[in-house]
């Protein structure tokens, strides 16, 4: 491979399995264009597990997957994922506050557990 070389070349020829994108947040993004824009990389960055992409322009057809970050995958399926649980607080005058809280996995609502909590505000 010439590393010089202007002309493109397909490293990684790896089909985009569609099914992957049926729910596949990608809030943050950034996009690379080929010279003549034909074609694009997307840096799907978050919040989902970041991936890369090689997409067509015309149609944001995904073409190819180049970096699906296999291994950061693999390391974080041995961790449980936190429950998310979301409340409305009544507050002092009248005023209702939207709470969004990120439990733990183990968390047993029946059980009675201390952990710890920070807040933002």
């Amino acid at each position: 491979m010439d590393w010089n070389s202007t002309e493109p070349f397909c490293y990684n020829e790896t089909v985009l399995n569609n099914n992957l994108w049926l729910n596949y947040r990608c809030e943050y993004n950034n996009v690379v264009f080929g010279n003549n824009s034909t074609y694009f990389i997307q840096e799907c960055l978050g919040p989902e597990i970041p991936i890369v992409t090689l997409a067509r322009t015309s149609s944001y057809e995904r073409l190819a997957i180049l970096d699906s970050s296999s291994r950061l995958r693999k390391r974080l399926k041995r961790f449980s994922k936190p429950q998310m649980k979301h409340i409305i607080v009544e507050m002092e005058f009248g005023y209702k506050a939207q709470v969004r809280m990120h439990l733990p996995a183990i968390l047993r609502e029946y059980e009675d557990t201390t952990f710890p909590l920070v807040l933002l505000v």
